[in-house]
């Protein structure tokens, strides 16, 4: 028997196939059969696309429990303690498309003007494009997978670079049509024309959640190497946490902040203005001991570029020395956010005397959330998952999954594989079938690398 069909029957037997395991064992007259059905493996049943993106955005012991991929866009939200005003759609198929729909721009000193980024583009591509132009040689490349975009930039030693993540709610682009931005975007489509810009660019993981994208943006790796799978983690010491917040996890890797200030023994300076605290991932500031501290300010949606204005002013830009300015945008709504990307770009030209550089992307969905005929809340697939355990099993649920209370779970002897079974057979109020395509526990994304391709 081969080890890989070993590590399935493994899997199999773990979320309770009896069936089968009495079959591979030869129980009673289980041999007899001449024809013997392919058994399900979970997680390996998905499409490999939709795989290799959530296998990017998975990391062991800070991810959920036990996930869920929809059949269609019907699950959103979280359920519990989540971070202010974030919202997602659980993982489905058509979010496989959209992760690939990603805008992605780059803008200003050391960057090739009216150029086309190659489709595939991703967000992790953009921290080592950034230091290519800033001429800034990162530490071990090996545990980022991102690497400089070829051809789009040059090296220019920029007194400013400004990233800009866009925290959107809508997909820019529909399924079967070309990809273009809505006309509300009017300055980030001339930034697009005159820089170089991808509208298909890739997200790199899922599920989509703007803490993963953003420090995916940062680091230059995926929320698999980074560890920030999303806005809610679970820390050394087994709590859930808010990512980036009191008592979070560190990143695993250093974001282009990081670097930029360690490399250059803290000369530069980096701030950030953010909507939440989550989205400190795009510049980092806690990965190296005795580090400076970075000027972060939490503003509301309206507010942000009054707020850039306050810390440009501090000096950001002013000399010779690169320096690094994050900010994150609601794109919740769309005009209002292309005003103050365009405040915010003009302020830091003035601020760098126009020795600037600019990169913006899409990096998920902010709250606000669609109608669904027959869709349901995170809550709802709590209740129903607690209802057929018979147990409050769940500490919170994330888009595309539950984080488990161990204890419970040990003290009331609940396999985890019982949890999944629920977690698969979820419907909606009126309905029989399941919202689920699949539903897996954390250790088959692990063993994923043995499904059959």
């Amino acid at each position: 028997m081969t080890r890989r069909l070993l590590l399935l029957l493994v899997v199999l037997l773990l979320l309770g196939a009896p069936a089968l395991a009495m079959t591979f064992a030869c129980v009673g007259k289980s041999c007899a059969r001449t024809e013997v059905a392919e058994a399900h493996v979970p997680f390996c049943s998905l499409p490999s696309e939709a795989r290799t993106l959530l296998e990017n955005g998975f990391y062991k012991g800070r991810s959920p429990d036990a996930f869920a991929f929809a059949k269609n866009p019907s699950i959103w939200g979280w359920a519990g303690t989540k971070p202010a005003g974030a919202d997602a759609p659980w993982p489905y198929s058509g979010q496989v498309v959209a992760a690939g729909r990603v805008p992605i721009v780059l803008w200003g000193d050391g960057v090739q003007t009216r150029a086309r980024l190659p489709t595939g583009t991703e967000l992790d591509q953009i921290a080592p494009t950034l230091a290519s132009i800033i001429g800034l040689e990162r530490g071990h490349p090996e545990v980022r997978a991102g690497t400089a975009v070829p051809g789009a930039a040059k090296t220019a030693h920029p007194r400013l670079v400004l990233m800009v993540g866009v925290k959107t709610f809508a997909d820019l682009t529909q399924e079967g049509e070309s990809p273009r931005l809505p006309p509300e975007w009017k300055y980030l489509g001339q930034l697009a024309k005159d820089g170089a810009s991808t509208l298909q660019g890739g997200m790199g993981s899922l599920p989509v959640d703007s803490a993963a994208a953003l420090t995916t943006m940062g680091t230059g790796g995926l929320p698999s190497q980074h560890g920030i799978t999303g806005s809610v983690v679970r820390n050394n010491a087994g709590d859930l946490v808010e990512a980036w917040g009191k008592d979070s996890p560190v990143p695993v890797i250093a974001a282009l902040g990081d670097d930029l200030d360690h490399n250059r023994n803290e000369k530069p300076l980096v701030g950030m203005v953010a909507t939440g605290v989550t989205d400190r991932g795009l510049i980092g500031g806690n990965w190296y001991i005795g580090s400076d501290v970075d000027r972060f300010r939490v503003a509301a949606p309206s507010k942000v570029a009054n707020t850039v204005d306050g810390i440009l002013a501090s000096g950001l830009g002013s000399d010779a020395t690169t320096d690094l300015l994050g900010v994150t945008l609601d794109g919740s709504n769309p005009a209002q956010a292309d005003r103050q990307l365009e405040q915010i770009v003009e302020a830091a030209r003035r601020a760098s005397g126009g020795s600037l550089t600019v990169a913006v992307a899409a990096v998920g969905y902010q709250a606000r959330k669609p109608e669904l005929p027959g869709g349901v809340s995170a809550n709802h697939v709590v209740q129903q998952v607690e209802s057929a355990v018979g147990s409050p099993v769940v500490q919170t649920a994330v888009p595309g999954g539950l984080f488990l209370d161990q204890q419970v779970l040990a003290d009331r002897q609940i396999p985890a594989g019982r949890v999944v079974q629920a977690l698969k057979s979820v419907t909606a109020p009126g309905t029989n079938g399941s919202l689920m395509q699949d539903a897996y526990p954390a250790f088959a994304v692990s063993f994923a690398r043995y499904c059959s391709k």
